[in-house]
């Protein structure tokens, strides 16, 4: 879709849940409200609640052929962290760790009822523009990555390895889009991303097991040949994530949102995980090479 048909849908939902009793204020966020959405680009929203959002906090759906979705989260996180607080990096199993920087970055104000919006995100425009904060961010990121993968030597070799995925993605790939100046985004995208820096994109796809096309098309036979009570509850993920993202040739990018998500389920997705056989090698390659991204991300921290 066009980024005017794009933005069209955007605005539509942003009228939607700004329509809601509840909501005080919505933003238009991800690549279309920053002007760089691309062919495979979905919408992205948040809403802001007066208190705490009744039900559910987060909804999705398919408009067209454009996927979009919206958190909700009530409008005192946007002042409950300063500035200072958004230079700290989340816990590693902290699976939020999104902050008011990440949520709001180069966002459209679309209802703002008190001004509460408009005033953070003024802060995170500000924040996003000062390079000395954000590599200072970056260098939080990176030793508090380092940090979090030397308390894997005494974790069991599987869930190690899980781990050390995850800091590659959460504190080494963060810090390394900080120090050019923005923020880790469009996730579908985060390993073909990476090609324009050969060493980390080198063991990026090493960390991950991720094999380009060769490799995504091994994840689909071996997704499609699962029993169908395994595969079903993966098939709206499968059909609205996965298959966009290989069909626009984001090969790695596909396998690795789907990888990363099964994670948590090993017993009944080993096949699909890149995991070899001799685990106890495998994590101590995969550290080597977290440890090796980390590093050399803080090279680029000046």
């Amino acid at each position: 879709m066009s980024s005017t048909g794009l933005y069209q849908v955007a605005a539509a939902k942003a009228d939607e849940y700004a329509g809601r009793s509840d909501v005080v204020a919505v933003a238009i966020t991800g690549s279309v409200a920053r002007g760089t959405s691309w062919h495979g680009s979905d919408v992205d929203l948040w809403a802001f609640t007066a208190s705490d959002p009744a039900g559910d906090d987060f909804f999705d759906g398919v408009v067209g052929d454009t996927y979009w979705e919206i958190d909700l989260k009530p409008i005192d996180w946007l002042t409950a962290s300063t500035p200072d607080d958004w230079l700290t990096p989340p816990a590693l199993h902290d699976d939020d760790g999104v902050t008011p920087v990440e949520a709001l970055w180069g966002c459209i104000v679309h209802t703002d009822r008190d001004g509460t919006l408009t005033r953070v995100s003024d802060q995170v425009r500000a924040r996003m523009a000062d390079r000395a904060w954000l590599m200072r961010r970056a260098s939080h990121y990176v030793h508090y990555g380092l940090g979090a993968l030397d308390a894997q030597h005494d974790v069991a070799p599987l869930q190690a390895i899980f781990n050390a995925r995850v800091i590659a993605d959460k504190y080494a790939v963060a810090a390394h889009w900080m120090t050019q100046g923005v923020l880790l985004s469009s996730i579908m995208r985060m390993p073909e991303r990476l090609a324009d820096w050969p060493e980390l994109h080198r063991l990026y796809r090493q960390i991950w097991d991720l094999d380009g096309e060769t490799g995504a098309h091994a994840f689909i036979a071996a997704f499609e040949a699962l029993p169908d009570a395994l595969r079903a509850p993966w098939d709206r993920d499968y059909a609205l994530e996965f298959m966009p993202a290989f069909k626009h040739g984001l090969y790695d990018g596909a396998v690795h949102y789907l990888r990363d998500h099964m994670a948590e389920h090993v017993d009944d997705f080993a096949s699909l995980l890149g995991l070899s056989d001799d685990l106890d090698l495998h994590k101590a390659t995969v550290m080597a090479e977290v440890r090796d991204l980390l590093l050399r991300v803080l090279t680029s921290v000046t």
